[in-house]
C-alpha cells in the first residue's frame, strides 16, 4: 500500500498491489454498481456530484455535504451564524444536521480528508477538525438554573427559524465526556476530531472561529400551515391536522388551560393512542430531549375531583371553554402501571405516555391547535358510515386527502375519518352514522 498524497488517484495492478499515481495518466477502469448504493438524482445530488465550488463534498442521505474554499468563516454573532453558508439556487442551504449516522459517518470522513491534506499520518486523522454545525440548545431557561442543562433541548436549526429536535442517543453522537455543560452558556454544537474526542461536543461562542460544515437538499415542501407551526418560538411539530407545541412556562392545569393562545382555536393536546404518543415523543423532543423531572399537562382530567378513585370517577377532555367530552378509556396511552388513584390530571411522560399527577402542580404543558380548515365541517367524534350509506372506504393518509376524496365525488355528502389508521371512509346521506371508535364524522360544507 503506497503513501496517500492529496490530488493523486489510486490504482491496482498484479503484483503491485495498490498504488498511488499521478492524476493525469490514463488507465482502463473497472465500473461496480450496487444497487443499495442507488439514490433518485436530485438537483442537490446533481449539484453534489458536478461542482467545483468546495474542497470537498459528498452525497449522503438525501442531502450535499460540502467544505466551502474558503470555509473559515468569522460570523459577525451568533445571531447571523446560521446564514453562513454559501446559498445555491434551487437549494436550501443551511449549516449541516448531522441527524443520521450516515451523516455523522461523513462528517468524520471530511475531517480525515483534511488532516490527510496537511500531512497528519494515519494514526493521527482524527485530532486535527472542529466542524460548525447547526446544532443549538434552545433553553427555556437562562443560564445554568434548569433540568434542561447537559444534554436536553437541542435542536437542528436552519436560516429560516424551522427547528427540530436533536436525536442525541444515536450510537457515537457525542464525544467521550460530553455534554460538559454545568458551569457556563455551552448553547452550541460542533463535530470534533481533537484530542483523543470524536463527535460531537458542546461549547461556547468560540466555535465561530472553527471551518463550517455545510448541507444543501432540496426545497422544503411545507404547506402555509405547517411552516407556521414549524416557526413557532416553541419547541413544536405539525401532525394528525394540528400543530403541537411544547411550552414550558410551570402553571397549574387550571392556568395551562388558558394557555394555549399562540394560534385559533388552542386547547392542551388530547393524546389519545399510542401511535400520537410515539409521534408526540420523536417529534417534540426526539424521545430523549425532554428533562425526565419535566412532565407536561395534557388535557385529560379526572371527575369527580377526589384523593379516593370511586367507581364512577372517569377521564374526560377538557376544553377552555370549560367543556368536556368522555374519553375512550380503552384507548388511553397510560404508561405501565398507570393511572393511579392520586392524581386527578394527565401528564404525558418523556416516552410519550400518560401518567396521572396532581392538577394543582406546576408543569410544563403541550397545546394542540386543529388545522383552520376543520372549521369548514361540522362533525362529531367517533362515529363512522353505515354499511348503506358507505360509497368508499380506503387508507388516504391524512385527513386533508379525506376531505378532497370527498369534494371530488358528486355522491359524497359527510366523510368519516381515523386520526390513527389514516382510513377515509366517504358516506352519502345526511344521518346515517354508527358509533365507531377513533374515528371523526365531518359533513361537507359545499
Amino acid at each position: 500500500m503506497g503513501n496517500a498524497v492529496m490530488g493523486n488517484v489510486m490504482e491496482y495492478q498484479p503484483g503491485w498491489k495498490i498504488t498511488t499515481n499521478p492524476n493525469t495518466l490514463k488507465f482502463p477502469f473497472i465500473c461496480e454498481y450496487e444497487e443499495k448504493y442507488a439514490y433518485p438524482i436530485t438537483k442537490a445530488a446533481t449539484y453534489c456530484n458536478s461542482n467545483t465550488a468546495n474542497i470537498v463534498f459528498a452525497y449522503v442521505d438525501g442531502s450535499c455535504f460540502a467544505l466551502p474554499h474558503d470555509p473559515y468563516v468569522n460570523a459577525n454573532s451568533v445571531a447571523t451564524y446560521r446564514n453562513i453558508c454559501p446559498q445555491v439556487a434551487g437549494l436550501v442551504s443551511r449549516v449541516a444536521h448531522l441527524n443520521t449516522t450516515g451523516k455523522l459517518n461523513i462528517a468524520q470522513t471530511f475531517g480525515r480528508a483534511a488532516c490527510e491534506r496537511v500531512g497528519k499520518s494515519a494514526a493521527d486523522v482524527d485530532n486535527c477538525y472542529q466542524w460548525i454545525i447547526g446544532m443549538e440548545q434552545l433553553k427555556a431557561c437562562s443560564a445554568n438554573s434548569c433540568s434542561e442543562e447537559g444534554g436536553y433541548s437541542w435542536f437542528w436549526t436552519t436560516p429560516e427559524g424551522y427547528k427540530w429536535p436533536a436525536n442525541t442517543q444515536i450510537n457515537g453522537f457525542w464525544a467521550t465526556g460530553y455534554p460538559i455543560d454545568s458551569s457556563s452558556e455551552f448553547n452550541y454544537g460542533t463535530y470534533w476530531g481533537y484530542s483523543g474526542k470524536i463527535g460531537v461536543v458542546d461549547m461556547g461562542t468560540s466555535f465561530l472561529n472553527y471551518a463550517i460544515l455545510c448541507e444543501y437538499l432540496e426545497p422544503y415542501t411545507f404547506t402555509n400551515f405547517e411552516k407556521s407551526c414549524l416557526l413557532s418560538p416553541n419547541p413544536s411539530a405539525p401532525g394528525y391536522s394540528s400543530c403541537f407545541t411544547l411550552n414550558r412556562a410551570a402553571k397549574t392545569f387550571a392556568n395551562a388551560q388558558s394557555g394555549c393562545t399562540e394560534f385559533a382555536n388552542g386547547h392542551l393536546a388530547r393524546i389519545n393512542t399510542v401511535e400520537m404518543a410515539n409521534f408526540i415523543s420523536a417529534a417534540l423532543w426526539a424521545n430523549v430531549g425532554l428533562p425526565p423531572s419535566q412532565p407536561l399537562f395534557s388535557g385529560l382530567q379526572q371527575f369527580p375531583s377526589s384523593g379516593a378513585d370511586e367507581p364512577d370517577k372517569k377521564w374526560y377532555w377538557i376544553y377552555p371553554d370549560g367543556t368536556k367530552s368522555l374519553a375512550n378509556a380503552s384507548n388511553l396511552p397510560w404508561s405501565p402501571g398507570q393511572p393511579l388513584s392520586a392524581g386527578d390530571c394527565a401528564s404525558v411522560t418523556q416516552s410519550g405516555l400518560l401518567t396521572a399527577t396532581s392538577c394543582t402542580a406546576s408543569q410544563w404543558y403541550i397545546c394542540q391547535y386543529p388545522h383552520p380548515f376543520m372549521k369548514s365541517f361540522t362533525g362529531k367524534a367517533n362515529t363512522k358510515g353505515s354499511v348503506t350509506a358507505t360509497i368508499s372506504e380506503t387508507s388516504l393518509g391524512s385527513l386533508i386527502k379525506c376531505r378532497d376524496a370527498c369534494q371530488l365525488n358528486g355522491d359524497c355528502t359527510s366523510f368519516a375519518y381515523s386520526l390513527s389508521s389514516g382510513s377515509c371512509q366517504l358516506i352519502s346521506g345526511s344521518s346515517a352514522t354508527v358509533s365507531a371508535s377513533g374515528y371523526y364524522w365531518c359533513k361537507l360544507s359545499r
